[in-house]
């Protein structure tokens, strides 16, 4: 590369103080772009391709030569044609997805596993963040103290590569959907700890080495937080911590059926947890419990009575505690009927009479929680039982 030409040319186009849109129709930049198209690093990706996930932009020399400005104009010429040299160079781009979420403090920065890392928000370093910022904190603009939670306060990382970086044709990336689950899923496991209701905020893609600012991210996206919902935060001690990286390990070692059943779980959970109203919470609470003590069921015949049976096995230690978790799941599944049903539930409970007048909210608050206890027992027993052989008393 004949680094004295290009600066020689940069120098040319920074004196004309022209700026942005002004550069199409400047000639100095069109003899920088002509001598970029005849450099021998530069021929092998003219026309193709730079690839981000969920997107590209094609590679011209024009462009390349108002990227090269931009850069010099930022930190100087040298550093520019340096830039440039990588960007021509790189055969794949190292980057990582960035995921906000809500409702989860903490101290510093974390290793969590599986590659994932978490910051506290304030302690992000990204120029992406730093542009989007505005967007994603205005749909946050003017909403109630109580609501506050739903606000971004931690962000989840997670390294991703793409390759190739040039290529003719725009390369979907299969691999970036599945690291995004990797993320929601560790999202997910902070749901065990509070009560916390983590939620996805915003995530993007965002290159390490895209030193002529090609694109600054992929794939953006914002999630449709539910402002009508309560959020809950909690700030992590080192001793939850370490006890959600055995549940998040425990997790990733699941068979692929079971963990896409914990997900629904988990999220109806989250959802029951934010909800006003007891008719929601039941709602979303039933679905939960349907989905953990009855995902291996066809039929629908005795779905009460089996869902009753397994969560007093599975969580019951002893015959005492397993009759009294036989009454508790018919109380909290009558309540689930209920709401689908009528769509209403007394502000307290009726029958049998060891819950009569207990607040109606309070007890299905408290029920999340014991659910998410026969979860979290999931991860600690290696997987989910099979039921059948559970209910003979294996």
């Amino acid at each position: 590369m004949n680094s004295g030409a290009l600066a020689e040319l940069i120098q040319k186009v920074l004196s004309t103080g022209l700026d942005g849109q002004a550069l199409s129709d400047n000639d100095e930049l069109k003899r920088l772009a002509s001598e970029i198209e005849k450099l021998p690093e530069y021929q092998h990706v003219h026309g193709k391709k730079f690839q981000v996930p969920g997107g590209y932009n094609t590679v011209s020399s024009e462009r390349v030569a108002r990227q090269v400005v931009s850069r010099a104009r930022e930190e100087g010429v040298d550093s520019a044609i340096d830039a440039l040299a990588r960007f021509l160079a790189q055969q794949e781009t190292p980057g990582r997805i960035v995921m906000l979420i809500s409702s989860i403090e903490l101290e510093s920065t974390a290793m969590l596993g599986s590659g994932v890392e978490i910051f506290p928000v304030d302690a992000l370093q990204s120029n992406t963040y730093s542009i989007l910022k505005e967007d994603i904190y205005s749909k946050f603009e003017n909403i109630p103290q109580d609501l506050s939670a739903n606000k971004p306060s931690a962000a989840l990382l997670l390294s991703h590569v793409v390759r190739p970086a040039f290529d003719d044709e725009f390369t979907a990336d299969d691999r970036y959907v599945e690291a995004l689950q990797t993320l929601e899923d560790a999202r997910r496991c902070f749901t065990f700890f509070g009560p916390s209701t983590p939620m996805t905020v915003a995530h993007w893609w965002e290159g390490e080495l895209d030193p002529l600012h090609f694109g600054f991210y992929g794939i953006f996206g914002s999630q449709g937080i539910e402002l009508v919902g309560q959020g809950h935060s909690h700030r992590m001690t080192d001793a939850e911590l370490d006890k959600y990286r055995a549940y998040w390990g425990a997790f990733g070692k699941l068979p692929l059926k079971q963990q896409r059943v914990l997900r629904v779980v988990l999220d109806r959970l989250n959802r029951a947890l934010r909800r006003w109203g007891s008719v929601d919470m039941a709602i979303e609470l039933g679905i939960a419990m349907e989905a953990f003590f009855l995902s291996d069921l066809d039929e629908t015949t005795e779905l009460s009575y089996r869902l009753r049976l397994r969560s007093a096995w599975w969580l019951g230690a002893d015959k005492k505690a397993r009759r009294e978790l036989l009454q508790w799941a018919g109380v909290v599944y009558g309540c689930r009927s209920r709401a689908v049903h009528t769509g209403y539930l007394a502000e307290r409970l009726g029958e049998p009479a060891k819950y009569r007048g207990q607040d109606t909210r309070v007890f299905l608050r408290a029920a999340c929680q014991r659910v998410l206890e026969a979860v979290a027992l999931a991860l600690e027993r290696g997987g989910m039982p099979d039921w059948s052989s559970l209910v003979l008393g294996d």
